[in-house]
Formats: structure tokens, C-alpha cells, sequence
């Protein structure tokens, strides 16, 4: 098995941990400011006519305002480190010439899955080894051997890394993840569809609304103590969704929020920290799984003591920097970061994931879809 641990950290320090992204993820980087992949001429913008701030808008600006100085500290920070150690100017990666196949419509076909009535009892299919045939629905499919594997499904062949799962399904039938054999994860992260005008509007991808992902089944999955962190968009209110609504819904404690930093490869941000239009940085909310004590507890709320109890502690205030890939809404791999502050004896959980990883359960409409191998 390809070993992924402390193999995305290229440096840290106070300020917060510079990453790469995993061996095993080709990808484009962005290369120039303003989010380019390749050098190209600036197109001239329409110029809009001004108007007043609305409420999201300066709610976004407040919260700027309170870490913009922050953020430009650690991102000088850490792009010293990172070309200190050599990191910078990155080498982009050489990716295969190979043409690939057409594209599988992923996501349809979850959604004709949906329309099939579920087995009472659903079970996980163990791979052998390369296997043609592999009906993908239905159940999870497991590789516990060390090596990749390539299975034949659709017409297409997919890669499975060693000792990785996946269940590809919409969310109705999310729940035979609990099928797995002694399987509760001490790890969750989510990068979920969240619902947006421009994703509205251009039909870019399907999204979940707030009530469908308050249904998600993820506290049965949990074990105690476990770190769960969700990717949210720069409008405030999705994050005051997660830490108000979301995660007290499913029993968690909210604890930190993180930004990622985007950068070039040169190590420039994508975009100026003051950008009108767009903003250099991401969230990541972090939260745990409150213990049985604490959740039973008449008292109200956890003290901080009797969290430190059940673990250790994500810092509250910590940047991530990363060159951002061109695939939309891929993100950083988090796993040797978040590990540090997962309880011992769980699994890790990707929900909403495209791609597998050695190690990790994944879950989604389009679990497969970065893993289909080059004709």
C-alpha cells in the first residue's frame, strides 16, 4: 500500500502547515494570479454599476476584515518556509499524454440506482484482484489488499487503491455505509454540494439543501471523540449554518475554524487579499463528537476541561496553504494534518469525495470519477 502519512506536509510552523497534494492526484496546478492554470490575456471586465452592500456581503466583509490581517502574516510566513525549503516555484507534475476514455455520467446513473428498491440486507463486496464486471451499485466495495487493483464496470476501467472502500450512491441509500463489519470512523470530511445562485443558475453540479444534509446519517457512523470538518463557501451564513444548526443537530461540538490559503505556484495568493470579487481563502469548520457524559450532561454545554479529556484539541485559529488545483473544488488532502487530533481505533470517511484514497472510506455520486484509468 502506498503510504500517505506525512506525505502532503511540506513544512510548518506556528502560522499554521504548507501542503501538497498526494502522489497518486494529477492535476494542474494554478500557476499565475487571478486563478489562471495557464498564462493568458486579461479579459477587459464590464464595469457593474455600484449599489449597496447586502446583508451576506457585509457580513463577509466584517468577518474579513477581522482576519485579513492574520491571514497576510501567515501567508508570508509560510511561502518564506516554503521557498527556504525548496518548495517554491513548484514543478508541476507530469501528467500522462495518454487520451482519456469518455466520460461516465457518474451521477446519473446514482440517480436511476436511487429509483431501485434497496436490499433489506446489503453486504461489502471484497475484491480478489483485478476483476472485470464489477456491478458498482448496491453495495460497498472494499480492496483490502495492499496494491491498487483495477476493476472493469461501464465500459471503463477504474483504479482502487490498497486498502480503501467506497460506496457509490446518491444520498438515499447513504446509509449502507453502516454495512461495513465493525466499522465506525473516527474521521469525517465533507465537502458537500452546498446550494448557490451560480450553481443554480449554470447547472455546474447537483445541490443538497440545508435540510438534506441535516438527514445525512453521519452520527451513526461515528465513534467517540471523532473530528469531523466540513469545507463551507466565503458566504457567512453556510458557516454559521454548520456551527448553529448542522453541528448540533448531529451532537458536535464546534471547535475551530481553519483557512486555506490559495497560492500560486510561485507561492503568490490567486488573488489580492482585498479582492472585491474574490477572496484567496477557504474555511474548513472543525468539530467533535461529544462523549456520552457530555451529551447526556443537564448541565448545558461542555466545559473545555472535560473536552481536553477526550482528546486532543484542533488549535482554533490555523491556516492551511496550498497551490489550488484546476479541477474544480478539488481540495487538499487533510489526512496528516486531521489525524493528529482523530481518536485511535476508527476509520477515515470521505463524504461527497471524487476521488479514492489508500486508507479512507470514500462516499458519493462520483466516488469514481478521477479514477478512471487512461486508454
Amino acid at each position: 500500500m502506498m503510504s500517505i502519512t506525512g506525505s502532503t506536509v511540506v513544512a510548518e510552523n506556528k502560522a499554521g502547515v504548507l501542503l501538497t497534494y498526494l502522489p497518486s492526484v494529477q492535476s494542474t496546478l494554478v500557476e499565475d494570479p487571478y486563478g489562471h492554470c495557464k498564462p493568458s490575456v486579461k479579459k477587459k471586465r464590464k464595469r457593474k454599476t455600484e449599489r449597496m452592500l447586502n446583508k451576506g456581503e457585509l457580513e463577509l466583509q466584517k468577518h474579513h476584515s477581522q482576519i485579513s490581517e492574520w491571514l497576510s502574516s501567515c501567508h508570508l510566513s509560510l511561502s518564506s518556509l516554503g521557498t527556504q525549503n525548496g518548495y517554491f516555484p513548484v514543478t508541476q507534475p507530469q501528467l500522462s499524454s495518454t487520451p482519456l476514455v469518455p466520460e461516465v455520467d457518474l451521477v446519473s446513473l446514482c440517480n436511476l440506482d436511487a429509483l431501485t428498491t434497496a436490499q433489506e440486507e446489503t453486504s461489502t463486496y471484497i475484491l480478489k484482484g483485478d476483476e472485470d464486471s464489477v456491478e458498482l451499485f448496491g453495495h460497498v466495495i472494499s480492496n483490502k489488499g495492499s496494491c491498487d487493483v483495477t476493476v472493469s464496470a461501464l465500459g471503463v476501467r477504474f483504479t482502487v487503491p490498497g486498502q480503501s472502500s467506497f460506496l457509490l450512491s446518491d444520498v438515499s441509500k447513504m446509509h449502507q455505509l453502516s454495512t461495513l463489519p465493525s466499522q465506525s470512523f473516527g474521521l469525517v470530511v465533507m465537502d458537500p454540494p452546498w446550494e448557490n445562485r451560480s450553481a443554480i443558475r449554470g447547472k455546474k453540479y447537483s445541490w443538497l439543501s440545508n435540510l438534506q444534509l441535516i438527514d445525512l446519517p453521519v452520527p451513526g457512523l461515528l465513534i467517540e471523540g471523532a473530528v469531523v470538518a466540513v469545507w463551507v463557501t466565503n458566504k457567512r451564513s453556510i458557516a454559521q449554518f454548520v456551527r448553529e444548526i448542522l453541528f448540533p443537530h448531529w451532537d458536535i461540538e464546534y471547535i475551530a475554524e481553519w483557512l486555506w490559503i490559495k497560492v500560486t505556484t510561485k507561492g503568490e495568493l490567486v488573488w489580492p487579499m482585498d479582492s472585491a470579487h474574490k477572496k484567496p481563502y477557504e474555511s474548513l469548520l472543525i468539530g467533535r463528537l461529544r462523549s456520552a457524559n457530555e451529551s447526556d450532561s443537564p448541565s448545558g454545554p461542555p466545559t473545555k476541561i472535560r473536552r481536553i479529556a477526550s482528546g486532543k484539541l484542533p488549535p482554533t485559529q490555523y491556516s492551511l496553504m496550498a497551490v489550488p488545483s484546476c479541477i474544480h473544488s478539488q481540495k487538499p488532502y487533510l489526512g496528516d494534518v486531521l489525524d493528529r487530533y482523530a481518536p485511535n481505533g476508527g476509520g477515515r470517511l470521505e463524504l461527497f469525495a471524487r476521488n479514492l484514497l489508500p486508507g479512507w472510506t470514500s462516499w458519493g455520486n462520483e466516488v469514481l470519477k478521477f479514477q478512471v484509468q487512461r486508454t
